[in-house]
């Protein structure tokens, strides 16, 4: 009976059966990625692949941070992954852990100070003091930005235009003001109604915003709204977002919104909210029936290829197969555009929040040389053209990418069955213009499946249990859970 014990006592208990529970679990897990380790151990001597960077060895990203960054970042990245582990469990207290390693691991880098400016933004004005939160920030950012400016040249810039912006390196950080501290750590509250027609009267992009949760404005994640006008004057939403008043006046404006439609079946938030309360007589489709959501009736799936819906507005949909997101693009032959791609991969090229900067870091969708091209430039010869699209390096997972070889084919089917497309525009923003640069570009990113393929599950299934580890998760979850139940956490 534990309630006639006194708390503390009470307390050890929890942690030590905690602790003892983690243990066991943490031997067996060990074991199990022993006994695999020992099946792939020859492949890894020969592969000796990157696991941050898709399509370089281990040594080809060594000189490649060393070129770009001046220094090596693969065990850098590693703590931001841990950062945002303890950032998604809520746990506050030790969110700032990783930062610390960063800064005491790797005194010369400005990396660590990012990180603990873009843990701080973490945290709602019910956790922390709003004005004690921006002192915070803007003191961590102060320094990184006194680390960057002792950058080589070659460096510097590169680095000014990821992290900081060309416009706020040369702002006092402590003086600027509401906009120009919005603009660096939340630049999705600041570039509201970004609209831009890329196709005249036909065919349009908005950048906003998506809340996973309403009313946690330092949750926010930045996201691309396509808007197409069809032929009978209706328009389409593809993935709506958190519009403001002024956005939705403006898409009133277009026309009748006929149709929501969303491409990935982790987007269906937004819509369900401009369906509830905008735009109520919409049709909406989804990606796929398997679809989380509050709404129970759809007016139809676009996980068949068979079944083109859209026919009769020259809009054609295919599904990009064998992977998680249960993506579906659209392309609509009077513009040429391709839109739908929104989390298989990410436009390296866009400002975003601080924290979305640290997650494309930390997963390798940051490369650091993406940001020196312009890709509407169609001058440009073949090989000068630079891609701007990366991916995520848990794409590898077996969970996330379940087909290698079914989702090449998607790609492959797709560049063939829309041969001429213009416009391509991404669902977390950015777009990219010209027929050799987006299909060049898609063939690049998509081709991390040429390495997986190589791979068999059990390799697969080592290199993400060795990225687990090595980015310590267990760890973020087992003292997560200890600081629950110690009530240490807040």
């Amino acid at each position: 009976n534990h309630s006639s014990l006194p708390p503390l006592v009470t307390q050890l208990i929890k942690k030590m059966i905690c602790w003892l529970f983690f243990l066991i679990l943490k031997i067996v897990f060990t074991i199990i990625c022993l006994l695999i380790g020992l099946i792939v151990v020859v492949h890894f001597m020969s592969e000796k692949t990157s696991m941050i960077y898709y399509g370089m060895s281990k040594k080809e990203e060594l000189e490649h941070d060393q070129k770009i960054f001046g220094f090596s970042t693969h065990k850098m990245r590693y703590y931001t992954v841990q950062m945002m582990a303890f950032s998604l469990l809520k746990n506050k207290k030790r969110i700032f852990v990783p930062c610390d390693k960063v800064i005491k691991m790797y005194p010369k880098s400005f990396v660590g100070y990012f990180l603990k400016a873009g843990a701080y933004s973490n945290f709602s004005e019910k956790e922390m003091d709003e004005e004690k939160k921006r002192a915070e920030v803007r003191e961590n950012l102060i320094k990184a930005k006194e680390m960057i400016k002792n950058f080589p040249d070659e460096n510097r810039d590169n680095l000014i235009k990821y992290w900081m912006n060309e416009e706020f390196f040369e702002v006092d950080v402590i003086d600027m003001n509401e906009r120009e501290y919005n603009s660096l750590v939340y630049p999705g509250r600041v570039n509201l109604d970004n609209i831009i027609e890329h196709d005249e009267g036909r065919l349009w992009t908005v950048s906003s915003t998506f809340h996973p949760k309403l009313g946690q404005d330092n949750k926010i994640i930045e996201i691309q709204s396509t808007i197409i006008k069809l032929d009978d004057e209706k328009i389409m939403i593809v993935n709506p977002a958190d519009f403001s008043e002024k956005t939705i006046e403006y898409i009133n404006g277009l026309g009748k919104v006929e149709y929501m439609v969303t491409s990935t079946f982790a987007h269906n938030v937004c819509l369900e909210r401009c369906k509830e309360n905008v735009w109520k007589d919409a049709k909406i489709y989804a990606s796929t029936k398997k679809i989380d959501s509050k709404i129970k009736k759809w007016d139809g799936y676009l996980d068949d290829d068979t079944d083109q819906q859209f026919a009769q507005f020259d809009i054609e949909h295919k599904v990009i197969r064998g992977q998680l997101f249960k993506e579906v693009v659209l392309y609509h032959k009077p513009t040429k555009s391709l839109t739908g791609i929104t989390d298989s991969n990410i436009d390296c090229r866009i400002e975003r929040q601080l924290n979305m900067k640290i997650y494309s870091f930390s997963l390798g969708v940051y490369r650091g040389e993406n940001e020196k091209y312009n890709y509407e430039d169609k001058s440009q010869s073949s090989n000068e053209i630079k891609y701007p699209l990366s991916t995520q390096s848990y794409n590898h997972f077996p969970l996330i990418c379940k087909s290698p070889s079914e989702l090449e084919q998607s790609i492959n089917e797709l560049l063939i069955d829309f041969d001429d497309i213009e416009i391509l525009t991404e669902g977390h923003g950015g777009y990219i213009y010209g027929n050799e640069h987006i299909n060049r570009s898609l063939e690049d990113v998509y081709s991390y499946t040429n390495t997986i393929k190589k791979w068999n599950i059990l390799t697969r299934y080592y290199y993400g249990l060795l990225f687990l580890i090595n980015a310590n998760i267990h760890s973020a979850i087992y003292y997560s859970i200890i600081d629950k139940l110690t009530g240490a956490g807040k």
